[in-house]
């Protein structure tokens, strides 16, 4: 009976439950973080999208006037960048987003604003991309 002993010996069970289980409940609150700041990202470049394609479809002055530090000849897009960075959103990128003034639906004119930028979380790499619609003046 003596050689069978330590299967019954309890003592040291909850050490090797925690390190079971520590690492998941160490990394599991950075990966929700990580999730929250990038729907909180996704839902703030929706909003600039929608901003922006409201101001330049009726040819706002507020899109026109914002060109500070803005490498792009679409005053939208500076617009764009710009809002965004107001945001929180920063280091958007001329490239990052399109603007299209001629877009149109049953002889209907719309200006269209496409951002997309990518996120990593936890080493792997999404695209985020946030669209929006305007109808021209």
């Amino acid at each position: 009976m003596a050689k069978w002993r330590w299967r019954l010996d309890e003592i040291g069970t909850a050490a090797v439950e925690f390190a079971i289980l520590a690492p998941t409940m160490i990394l599991t609150p950075y990966i929700m973080a990580q999730i929250c700041l990038t729907i909180w990202q996704w839902n703030t470049l929706q909003q600039v999208a929608n901003l922006t394609a409201r101001c330049a479809a009726l040819g706002s002055t507020a899109c026109a006037s914002v060109t500070t530090g803005c490498t792009s000849s679409d005053a939208a897009v500076c617009y764009a960048e710009t809002t965004a960075k107001a945001y929180g959103v920063s280091n958007v990128q001329d490239s990052d987003v399109e603007v299209d003034h001629n877009q149109s639906l049953n002889s209907v004119s719309f200006t269209t604003v496409t951002i997309k930028r990518s996120t990593t979380i936890v080493g792997q790499t999404f695209a985020l991309c946030s669209s929006a619609s305007f109808p021209n003046n």
